[in-house]
């Protein structure tokens, strides 16, 4: 089974250390993650790689521009196609609305997080970015 590289963008280390250990627990889950603090660290990892899936939390004013906000950096790099899931503990609608009127391809409430949930959402989304690709090459 081909390894998959999943970005995940969040300012708490401990979210994305659970978001990984949640995704490892699932038996055909073959992800490599690489990780970032900040949606500008997660904008110049995006300048060397393109990963197949990005988890992006909303609320990281404290170390910069918020999930929101960096959605439209992420469409301007060669990454413009790699599916955005983002993933917030503040999942009110207006903010739901705004994400998708950014770019993202789906959103999620980190709060009621299910790792197969989220699982089947990214597999979902890379299969559909994987068809999209080949319909544009």
């Amino acid at each position: 089974m081909e390894t998959r590289t999943v970005l995940i963008i969040d300012d708490s280390s401990i979210d994305r250390l659970l978001i990984t250990e949640y995704l490892r627990t699932i038996k055909d889950c073959n992800y490599s993650f690489i990780e970032a603090s900040s949606a500008e660290v997660g904008l110049q990892i995006l300048d060397e790689i393109i990963p197949d899936a990005i988890l992006l939390d909303n609320m990281m004013e404290d170390v910069g521009m918020n999930g929101v906000d960096a959605v439209p950096f992420i469409k301007k790099t060669r990454n413009k196609f790699t599916p955005i899931i983002m993933i917030t503990s503040n999942p009110l609608e207006s903010i739901r609305k705004q994400a998708m009127e950014a770019g993202v391809a789906h959103f999620m409430d980190k709060l009621a997080l299910v790792p197969q949930v989220l699982h089947e959402t990214i597999t979902k989304y890379m299969q559909l970015n994987t068809e999209l690709r080949a319909m544009t090459a």
